[in-house]
């Protein structure tokens, strides 16, 4: 159980590269010469918005992570409260990069 856990925790920073809906979605801005002002500021919010979007979706899976986590030491008692510890340190770290 403590290998699955940690091979979970070490996947996390390749669940967001292999994420399919992750910063591979374009915007769908055209470029107008008359108003290239617009255009980049158009451009610009959109992709705001999409990496609000995609931070809110890796947000939640690792909430989902130290729910599980949390099960299984303290419902499951299948792992230690020692080996979890340093796994949600871990997990905190993510999210505080996030």
């Amino acid at each position: 159980m403590q290998m699955q856990l940690a091979l979970q925790l070490n996947n996390i920073p390749l669940s967001l590269e292999s994420k399919p809906d992750s910063c591979d979605t374009r915007v769908n801005v055209g470029f107008n010469p008359d108003d290239g002002k617009g255009c980049y500021t158009q451009l610009f919010n959109q992709a705001v918005e999409r990496l609000k979007e995609i931070s809110k979706t890796e947000s939640t899976d690792l909430s989902l992570k130290r729910l599980e986590l949390l099960y299984a030491s303290n419902v499951l008692n299948r792992v230690t409260t020692e080996e979890v510890t340093p796994m949600l340190q871990e997990l905190e770290k993510y999210e505080k990069t996030l």
